[in-house]
């Protein structure tokens, strides 16, 4: 999915976008597949072989218009937000075109193997219309890559000139910077490449601002650029400013270096591990040739360097402990995050682990730490240990209940894939490291303007009955595996017609109504039950699921799930010594998700020690913004419109989750 390329803040208007072109695509064939039909009729001829090839080109149409929309989609997100199309953004819109391409003429064959009437396709019309597919696929393909590489080329040296003039303009303006500005500038410098609000900047300046001067200092250092920021604009200027970041220029200024002048901007760095087995030496190399790569492409733009770690260049003699004890001491803990890669071999054991790879793979991901990991497919040669093979085979089947990982079939394949994913990795890092820092002052009821919002995850993790390892589960998939448990059946509906898509299960339709962001969701949460093996397809064409045991067995930990259909709700705070509070939002709806638990307290019976890592919560939906208060709730109250009950709940605080959601963690009477 192509959206999956782009930085998270440009993926909704990407959605819309291609959700719009691929509407009119569909549209079009279908009025003129309407009127050859029509045609066809007056003339009163029977199915043709010319009729079937017309409705054949008619699909070929249909899919150059919908792949035409794709790319378009992709390159007004990327001119609307100014997001840069480097060649690892270029690559990974190309490959995933490329593959949507395959699957839309898959598709199209198979429903060209049946008739107007029921009958079955001839099978050498059938033949033939196959035979078409792969110049076809060119045809479109071609037009593709020549204007996505237009696109990157134009952009790079448009690039280049915007850096020119800017360099020029700062030499000339000397960045006389008021006194405002330059506090503004130091506290953001204080915590690049972290981007801040307005709201939380105002706490960081010293002495401080008043709202109006801070405004005033924002727009003058924008203007300069030297910060980065969405701005919110109303009749009488700027209002309010989100994800504001020190731009490189500013980062350079701040060292007291000649903006004139090249120089290193600050940069971040993240140690990436790459742990493998010693018959892959080749594999290793190229995914550090990647990460060199990806630093010549980002580390400018989002202030980040990746160093690859191996234990061949960073580890040292030392004696005290087991080799892969000290081996842990001195690359692992300070891993970022992990690229595990395995060909024929599973390694040697460690005494704590089959193998130093897997006792890597297991400290770095038990800590919260990102994980990447990549198996060989490629043929296995006749002297490799049969031993060994088998090990491994049983690893990689263990690694399906426990994540995604992918396969390659040769050296360059490896580079290409983990090119590809790279941003996609770097940004899942960097939200583990900001939820595992962040933390609250347990001392006092902080207020919004002293201690920001953190910004939380919105995945839970879970303990699921029967299985050894932990299970993650989003509140989509809670969701939805639990709507399943309660259905007579315990099946899940999924249809794709012209008109779109659906999921559903117990007279539940969970599209209807739903934007592109929301369904996009859904379709993951249905893919992430069956990749953990919660649901299992009935059909190869994966239109029914089924609950598995683990799947009803998960669903039994769910009991404290509920959802209420709300208009509105009242959040009030009562503190002591201090008047009550109180503020009415409009929202969606409202869910209550269980409380979570730590996933390693199991005991030798297999039995859940129900350590308790997150409260049962609440978390409403359909919000526009976050509340604008400097007070924390301690309780909350709505009306569940079917059933006219009112419902009140004692919370601990809020967390905003974007995007339009609040947490309300429950305090147990």
């Amino acid at each position: 999915m192509i959206e999956q390329c782009l930085p998270p803040q440009s993926r909704q208007f990407y959605m819309r976008v291609k959700a719009q072109k691929h509407e009119d695509a569909i549209a079009a064939r279908s009025e003129q597949l309407i009127e050859l039909r029509r045609q066809n009729a007056a003339r009163g001829s029977l199915l043709s072989g010319s009729q079937l090839l017309a409705e054949w080109q008619l699909s070929e149409t249909c899919i150059r218009a919908m792949t035409t929309g794709l790319l378009d989609a992709a390159l007004e997100a990327c001119n609307l937000y100014e997001i840069p199309l480097d060649q690892n953004l270029s690559s990974c819109i190309e490959s995933e075109i490329e593959g949507f391409i395959e699957t839309q003429f898959r598709y199209a064959l198979r429903n060209h193997s049946t008739s107007i009437g029921g009958s079955t396709l001839p099978t050498n019309i059938k033949d033939a219309f196959a035979g078409r597919i792969p110049a076809a696929k060119f045809n479109i393909l071609n037009p593709i890559q020549i204007r996505l590489e237009k696109a990157r080329v134009a952009g790079m040296r448009q690039r280049t000139n915007l850096e020119s003039e800017s360099k020029e303009k700062d030499g000339n303006m000397g960045l006389n910077l008021s006194s405002a500005e330059h506090a503004t500038l130091t506290a953001l410098g204080e915590i690049y490449p972290q981007k801040i609000h307005l709201h939380q900047l105002a706490a960081k300046i010293l002495p401080p601002l008043e709202h109006g001067a801070l405004l005033q200092a924002v727009e003058g250092l924008h203007s300069r650029r030297l910060i980065e920021y969405k701005p919110l604009k109303g009749a009488g200027g700027l209002e309010d400013a989100a994800n504001i970041l020190l731009s490189s220029e500013g980062a350079r200024w701040l060292q007291g270096t000649d903006t004139s002048k090249e120089s290193p901007a600050v940069v971040k760095v993240l140690n990436v591990l790459i742990s493998s087995p010693s018959d892959v030496r080749a594999e290793r190399d190229a995914v550090e040739s990647a990460i060199q790569e990806w630093n010549i492409s980002h580390h400018k733009s989002m202030g980040i360097m990746l160093h690859p770690v191996r234990w061949e260049t960073h580890a040292f003699p030392a004696l005290g402990d087991r080799p892969q004890g000290i081996l842990n001491r001195q690359i692992v803990n300070s891993a970022h995050f992990l690229i595990g890669i395995f060909g024929n071999r599973l390694g040697t054991p460690t005494g704590e682990a089959p193998s130093g790879t897997i006792e890597e793979i297991e400290e770095i991901r038990k800590s919260g730490r990102h994980v990447s990991l990549y198996f060989s497919s490629a043929p296995v040669p006749r002297d490799a240990d049969r031993g060994q093979l088998d090990a491994l085979e049983d690893y990689r089947r263990s690694m399906k209940q426990r994540g995604l990982y992918f396969s390659f079939a040769s050296v360059d394949e490896l580079r290409r894939l983990v090119t590809q994913h790279l941003p996609r990795i770097v940004e899942e890092a960097l939200e583990s490291m900001k939820s595992g820092n962040a933390a609250a002052d347990p001392r006092t009821p902080p207020s919004v303007a002293q201690q920001p919002m953190k910004r939380v995850p919105t995945t839970v993790r879970r303990l699921v009955p029967g299985l050894l390892t932990d299970d993650n589960l989003s509140p989509k998939e809670v969701e939805l595996l639990w709507t399943a448990a309660k259905s007579p059946g315990g099946d899940i509906y999924h249809s794709s017609t012209l008109d779109g898509e659906g999921i559903r299960t117990n007279e539940r339709e969970f599209l209807e109504g739903a934007d592109a962001r929301t369904a996009s969701e859904w379709f993951s949460a249905l893919r992430g039950l069956e990749n953990r093996r919660l649901i299992e397809p009935l059909s190869d064409d994966r239109d029914f699921f089924k609950l598995t045991g683990e799947g009803y067995a998960a669903a039994d930990k769910l009991e404290d799930f509920a959802r209420w259909k709300v208009h509105s709700i009242t959040l009030r705070a009562y503190y002591m010594n201090a008047d009550p509070q109180e503020l009415k939002l409009g929202c969606k709806g409202i869910v209550t998700l269980p409380a979570t638990y730590y996933p390693d307290d199991i005991g030798a019976d297999l039995s859940v020690q129900r350590s308790l890592k997150e409260r049962r919560s609440l978390v409403v939906e359909g919000l526009d913004s976050m509340p604008k208060i400097d007070w924390q709730p301690t309780d909350v109250e709505f009306e569940d419109d079917a059933t006219g009950k009112v419902q009140t709940f004692r919370v601990d605080g809020m967390e905003y989750i974007r995007p339009g959601r609040l947490k309300l963690p429950i305090v147990s009477e």
